[in-house]
């Protein structure tokens, strides 16, 4: 009984750690967002790397944040199949 606690706990810091990278990701997915919109529209544009502040031509600056972007939701979906795979292994549990 107490280890059948141990692990629904484990299981349920695991999901809050899964929302909270999800939530994250989602954030950082946004604001990529808009700065690729704000990157269409704009004649210069600038990228921070690290602390220095550097001019980037638009497409250029266009294309690194579409690979950021497509990352970041390759990202998402790894963390979404591990959260249904926990989900259902929780599920399992509570059935047998």
């Amino acid at each position: 009984m107490a280890e059948d606690n141990k692990t629904q706990d484990l299981v349920k810091q695991q999901l809050q750690l899964f929302a909270y990278q999800k939530q994250e990701l989602n954030f950082r997915i946004e604001e990529i967002k808009r700065a690729l919109s704000e990157a269409e529209k704009a004649t210069e544009t600038y990228r921070f790397y690290g602390n220095i502040l550097v001019k980037k031509d638009s497409k250029a600056l266009a294309s690194e944040l579409s690979a950021e972007l497509k990352e970041l939701q390759d990202r998402t979906q790894v963390i979404e199949m591990q959260e249904q795979k926990i989900k259902g292994m929780s599920s399992s549990k509570k059935t047998n």
